[in-house]
């Protein structure tokens, strides 16, 4: 293979690579509510790296949470007890 067609498989195959990813978040983002109360902690801490989670509790107890779900980036702000 020369370089140029070496370049283009691999282009194929991050674009399928993606393709797949998304796939495979789209389908946790919709089942997500129920199944992840099946998961033991370690593959719960697995899907929420996935996602690129990160949640936030500030010291006034507002909880922050971000991280990609299904749709693109989300931002939510939340005090606790409500």
């Amino acid at each position: 293979m020369t370089d140029e067609e070496l370049d283009q498989a691999s282009r194929v195959a991050e674009r399928e690579l993606r393709t797949l990813r998304d796939t495979l978040l789209e389908g946790y983002v919709r089942t997500a509510p129920e199944s992840l109360d099946a998961l033991t902690p370690e593959e719960r801490h697995q899907v929420y790296g996935m996602l690129r989670m990160r949640v936030v509790v500030r010291m006034n107890g507002t909880l922050e949470a971000s991280g990609t779900f299904g749709g693109g980036p989300v931002f939510a702000v939340r005090k606790r007890g409500t």
